[in-house]
């Protein structure tokens, strides 16, 4: 059995254990001659189990990052054996008891780290192992193991790694991080239906839960356009449509300006959101004139609104309220949420004045195009052939010159190509 020299074991403990790490993930499968070198590595200097690298990290957070689960229970059960407990080595407030330098670098706990990566079964083994409660082990900005799991994005596992969670704590549905998010929030925000569904299932009033801009995940989900998010979220918790942030906007407010234009006529024609369509928010906006500032109005538009036409038309707002509004939305998309930055809400790029005329344009120029090559099509150079006895008769006299295959090529490529740029036309102003 070979034996790790004890000199340069003392003179570079930890570079062992993470060059190690670093070897295994390269390898398909951590076999049991790992775990028996990791435990060589122990027998010779235990002090090792809970001593931080420079980042912070002891070798439980490392074996965690890189999904060893067989390391991580060896890690666990030597710790246990040490008879100090196992949240001397990997809960972050007690490390920094222990050390107050590692304050400011320490924030993830081996449970964060697993969650994050959407390791469901060494989330499993950590919680099995651990005698700390679940909402111990923490992350960066107050973040808990549920918070990381909706970042995970790992829609294979990540209903797995929520169940395994939820069983040891369902507390941490509504578990808040320091900008008062909980894991519906980021759940919402992401798009992962799957995992709103399981904590709604798990709690529902989580969907009624306020962040410190006052936004529920329903605001969340309605700010990226998150739609079949929002029917789920409105499925279990209906009540939660009342709730308005610290703007006054509902969520119609964001959903009249993220929804696709495809889907938002659909969405908006339901019965039950009809009547928040004219709430207003301390500046006094309702979401049709959001809609207004933001949108260009279409025929579509028109069979929803009915009565509520000329209040969604843009020359129908008030210039300064279009500006306000459209600063407004620009707030909106500043920030964060999940680590992943607020991006601007969508708005209509094709509105404005200039961009309208020339769009008006393109549609005579491409219209005059396909005209005109329709009819050369029936008005080719040289004529037919009409000879009595020619069994070539009504073919084109110039079929066989090269000349003209290039023309019939061009001509082809010219009405399609204008056809084309008219269907798009079209779509940009009805879709």
């Amino acid at each position: 059995m070979f034996i790790w020299p004890p000199q340069f074991l003392l003179s570079k403990p930890l570079a062992v254990f993470h060059l190690y790490y670093v070897f295994l993930k390269r390898k398909k499968a951590a076999n049991q001659i790992s775990t028996e070198f990791v435990q060589q590595i122990l027998d010779k200097c235990p002090s090792l189990l809970k001593k931080p690298n420079a980042k912070g990290e002891i070798p439980l957070h490392v074996a965690a990052r890189f999904g060893h689960g067989n390391i991580v229970q060896l890690l666990i059960e030597t710790a246990k054996a040490e008879e100090k407990g196992l949240e001397n080595g990997i809960d972050p407030e007690k490390q920094m008891t222990l050390n107050p330098h590692l304050a400011s670098i320490v924030t993830k706990t081996p449970l964060y780290i697993a969650a994050r990566r959407g390791n469901h079964k060494l989330v499993a083994l950590v919680l099995d192992k651990s005698d700390a409660a679940v909402h111990i082990h923490r992350g960066p900005c107050g973040r808990t193991a549920l918070h990381a799991a909706a970042m995970a994005l790992k829609n294979e596992w990540i209903s797995r790694t929520t169940r395994v969670i939820l069983r040891k704590g369902k507390n941490l549905v509504k578990s808040r991080d320091e900008n008062g998010r909980t894991p519906l929030h980021y759940a919402a925000h992401l798009g992962c239906t799957r995992m709103v569904e399981l904590l709604l299932e798990c709690d529902e009033s989580a969907a009624c839960e306020i962040d410190e801009d006052e936004m529920t995940a329903l605001h969340m989900a309605a700010r990226k356009g998150h739609l079949q998010v929002m029917w789920k979220i409105i499925s279990y918790c209906p009540e939660c449509c009342e709730i308005v942030d610290k703007r006054g906007w509902n969520f119609l407010h964001f959903a009249v300006v993220s929804l696709p234009r495809v889907t938002l006529p659909r969405f908006l024609r339901a019965d039950r959101f009809r009547r928040f369509l004219h709430e207003k928010d301390i500046r006094g906006n309702t979401p049709l004139q959001v809609l207004a500032a933001s949108r260009q109005f279409n025929s579509k538009m028109a069979l929803i609104f009915n009565d509520d036409r000329e209040t969604v038309r843009s020359e129908n707002l008030d210039s300064k309220k279009k500006e306000h509004i459209l600063e407004l939305l620009k707030e909106v998309g500043h920030g964060e949420v999940a680590g992943s930055s607020v991006h601007p809400v969508r708005q209509n790029k094709f509105d404005d004045e200039s961009t309208v005329k020339a769009r008006e344009v393109h549609a005579v120029v491409s219209a005059l195009v396909a005209t005109t090559a329709f009819a050369a099509a029936f008005a080719l150079p040289g004529g037919y052939k009409s000879d009595k006895g020619d069994h070539d008769r009504g073919s084109a006299t110039l079929s066989h010159e090269r000349a003209f295959v290039a023309f019939v090529i061009a001509d082809s490529v010219a009405m399609i190509s204008a056809l084309l740029a008219m269907s798009f036309n079209y779509f940009l102003r009805n879709c």
